[in-house]
């Protein structure tokens, strides 16, 4: 039987496969394949007595494209006998590694069967090739699921990679019978020496009913599915389509259709292993999008074109498309005039157009002349037939003529080292290096939207003020008077001011103090060994880190590791948030919650006037928002002023509530949500109601999704704020019961059956080995913050990059700090609501 090994199996109804979906979802197909009876099958690895299986195969890649077949391909059959539904998985892999289930790492194969006639029943097999020859088989099943089935498989490696058959009772759906359907996705993962890749058989990179492809038990199966197309439009002006199928194809023509109704044909070639074919045609009309892409190889069934809706991609990259003003920054009493980048492409976007202006000046009054120097503002009002979008944009304007090509400008830039530039050159061509930086400012006058913005704001400053950068006051200034014009224009009134924190009555909240391993309640040597443990951690990695541990509100470990651009951390020193930056925004919504400013059900229309009137904007929450289930892609928008009003006019292509679809764009929105029910801007909300009270002083963030900066000191106090239930010292921010909004929970109710669980920026952390309520968040940057009720625990590890081993010595940290708490705690263990 050769090198025949039980594999693990791995039956997880929770907390897998954490794939950041590929984004957008209207044009995605579900489809339905008919699987046949299997008789005689023995589970021994091998696919050789299957019969009467549906294949599938070549498989595409996790983002609709293709891998290299010398690295990765996948062939994949299904069948099914009274008793089980069988999968097969033939996997060619140059480099076969044992996958770790717990950690979400290795190669590893990932099978999802719902029940057509009860979504909400549903399991998550995961299949990994063993370590060994020999493996027994381990098979868990996760208790909080609505079924418990028994799964059993076995992994034969092969020369060219290995063979999985996985055997799924199917007693807990009622058995086999001919008719009955279900839900079914296949993923393949595969990360080596060549980076990750993944592939997969359903329309879709996330574990979701509403996207899986649909199995139908039959006597005998569909015609085999032996290829995958997907599809583009290149710079919106053509559709691309890409056909990929077994090599046994090559020189069989190929048609690309919408339907019955030929647009193109082809033929396939050879390219590296497989049979290829790349068709091209015209991009449908505005209007007119494909309803049913396929494409047809002579002889094979039909096969679905992954391609996205044609006005779907319009409307979204329209909201991409800049208004420009020519300049920003103007002299004269006349404005200048509204135009965009590419008008002809503005009209392939959205039709016919006309634009519309309304001006004010600082005050907020509306004028048609500039008659005073110094910051204005910009309503621009694009009119299609039907639809009307508006664009917000500041306009600066100064007195008298500035002749550029002969005014001298003092400037310097210390550029960085890659360039290859010599610094002794650079500062000997110090009138060149002035000449170009001024050439760029004069260029940016006309270009650069921001450059209205920036003007207006230093004119408005003071001496002697702080200089942040990024997150500096002038930007903070502009979005705060946009805060306010945006009212005027939109005719609201003005906002009570947001009362938050107030005063704790039942007595002080914890605080984080320094204390004793022993007043902590852990096992005396808990630092020591985290000590030894990131010290090894940054050998390993050479990527830095300060890493703190706290327990009952007392400090037993804070320290920072290695260096960056060739000075040490520090304790003081910031590291990049990134997605724990969405933690943030969700304490800001539970404040706005506990104020009872927003009602996290409501249409966003409620909030926002921008989506007053614009179809399917009722059905989009800023719980939708804040959980990822609104179907927005992309991480984007925080510091566009009339974001609201680019993301109104995609709305209507939205398919809210389809699937989990992981980014930023949407938590960007509901920071406007967030500035219109407290008349603050974002940063000026967050530093006045969170940070200055709990002394992160060492914490900068300016938008909602990926921008924060902040300390491992500085996430702790958030922690600590979190475990205290809402409050910290003498300060109460916001109830207990806002707290549970914020908390991960169950997302049925949103993406009916789907196995996903989250909160406003916090999800679940079951894979570190901690208590069943431990939750927080992990950026890109591999910063974490965890906060573990049950153990009345808080850990933040502040980072900039991954770094070697990352999920084997995060594990091992979590792993050392369970061992050393008590076996039986006498603390609270809920989280604090005083």
């Amino acid at each position: 039987m050769g090198a025949l090994g039980r594999a693990v199996v791995v039956v997880l109804l929770l907390a897998l496969c954490a794939i950041e979906g590929h984004a957008w979802t209207k044009g995605r197909r579900s489809q339905t394949f008919e699987v046949g009876r299997l008789s005689g099958v023995v589970l021994d690895g091998h696919l050789d007595d299957w019969g009467q299986a549906f294949r599938v195969g070549p498989l595409a890649s996790a983002e609709g494209g293709v891998t290299d077949p010398t690295d990765l391909d996948v062939s994949v059959s299904i069948g099914w006998d009274t008793n089980s539904l069988w999968f097969g998985v033939i996997v060619r892999d140059d480099t076969v590694g044992p996958g770790i289930w717990s950690s979400l790492e290795g190669d590893a194969i990932t099978i999802r069967i719902s029940d057509r006639s009860d979504e909400m029943r549903f399991l998550i097999v995961a299949v990994t090739p063993p370590a060994k020859d020999v493996l027994p088989s381990r098979i868990e099943v996760d208790p909080r699921g609505s079924i418990q089935p028994s799964v059993d498989a076995v992994v034969l490696k092969t020369r060219e990679g290995y063979t999985a058959e996985v055997q799924v009772d199917l007693s807990a759906f009622g058995g086999g019978a001919v008719g009955l359907e279900f839900g079914t996705q296949v993923h393949i993962r595969d990360p080596d020496r060549r980076g990750s890749d993944d592939v997969v058989w359903f329309p879709w990179a996330d574990l979701s009913v509403n996207m899986a492809h649909t199995i139908r038990l039959t006597e005998r199966a569909s015609r085999p599915v032996r290829g995958f197309a997907f599809g583009s439009y290149p710079e919106l002006l053509s559709t691309h389509v890409e056909v990929v199928a077994d090599p046994s194809l090559v020189g069989k023509p190929v048609r690309f259709a919408d339907g019955d109704e030929t647009l193109t044909t082809g033929r396939l070639e050879v390219r590296r292993g497989r049979a290829v074919a790349t068709l091209d045609v015209e991009m449908p009309p505005l209007g007119r999008p494909y309803r049913n892409p396929v494409v047809i190889i002579e002889g094979e069934r039909r096969i679905d074109v992954t391609i996205p809706d044609a006005d779907e991609r319009r409307a979204w990259q329209f909201g991409w498309h800049r208004i420009r003003f020519m300049p920003y920054a103007f002299t004269g009493s006349t404005f200048p005039k509204a135009v965009f980048e590419a008008p002809m492409m503005a009209q392939h976007m959205i039709g016919p157009y006309t634009i519309e202006t309304e001006y004010y000046d600082r005050n907020y009054e509306r004028v048609t002349e500039a008659t005073e120097d110094g910051r204005y503002g910009v309503v621009v009002t694009i009119k299609t037939d039907g639809r009307s979008y508006r664009r917000f944009r500041t306009l600066y304007k100064y007195s008298g003529f500035i002749p550029w090509w002969e005014r001298e400008v003092d400037a310097m830039i210390d550029l960085p080292e890659e360039f290859g530039i010599d610094t002794a050159v650079l500062d000997g061509k110090r009138s060149v290096v002035a000449d170009q930086l001024k050439l760029m400012f004069w260029s940016g006058l006309s270009r650069d939207q921001r450059i209205g913005s920036f003007l207006a704001g230093l004119r408005e400053a003071v001496p002697g003020e702080e200089d942040e950068g990024f997150y500096d006051a002038i930007w903070e200034r502009d979005r705060q008077w946009w805060v306010g014009l945006k009212r005027k224009v939109y005719g609201q009134g003005p906002v009570d001011p947001i009362q938050a924190p107030t005063g704790v009555f039942k007595g002080r909240a914890p605080e984080l103090v320094f204390g004793s391993e022993e007043e902590a309640g852990f096992r005396s040597g808990v630092a020591a060994a985290i000590d030894s443990l990131c010290d090894a951690w940054w050998e390993r990695s050479r990527e830095p880190m300060i890493v703190c541990l706290a327990r009952s509100g007392k400090i037993v470990h804070l320290k920072a590791y290695g260096h960056r651009n060739e000075r040490p951390v520090t304790l003081a020193t910031r590291a990049p948030m990134a997605s724990v930056t969405k933690l943030l925004a969700g304490i800001q919504m539970a404040i706005a919650i506990d104020q009872k400013r927003v009602d996290l059900d409501a249409p966003i229309a409620t909030y926002l006037p921008a989506f007053e009137g614009v179809d399917g904007a009722d059905k989009l929450t800023v719980r939708s928002l804040l959980t990822h289930t609104s179907g927005i892609e992309g991480h984007w928008g925080d510091d566009e002023h009339d974001f609201e009003e680019q993301l109104a006019g995609y709305v209507p292509e939205l398919e809210v509530g389809r699937t989990y679809v992981y980014g930023g764009t949407a938590y960007a929105i509901a920071g406007k949500v967030l500035e219109a029910v407290s008349g603050e801007a974002l940063p000026i909300y967050l530093k006045q109601h969170l940070l200055e009270p709990l002394e992160c002083t060492d914490t900068r963030v300016s938008g909602t999704h990926q921008d924060g900066q902040s300390t491992a000191l500085n996430l702790a106090r958030i922690g600590q704020l979190l475990l205290n239930g809402g409050a910290y010292g003498d300060f109460r921010f916001f109830e207990y019961e806002a707290l549970q909004d914020l908390l991960p929970a169950p997302l049925g109710k949103q993406i009916p059956g789907t196995y996903r669980q989250q909160g406003l920026g916090t999800r679940l952390f079951h894979e570190l080995g901690l208590s069943e309520s431990a939750f927080g968040k992990v950026g890109r940057s591999s910063t974490l913050l965890c906060v573990d009720p049950e153990n009345d625990l808080v850990v933040t590890v502040a980072r900039w990059q991954r770094g070697a081993d990352f999920e084997h010595y995060k594990r091992r940290l979590f792993d050392t700090i369970g061992s050393y708490l008590p076996p039986e705690t006498e603390t609270d263990t809920s989280l604090k609501g005083n």
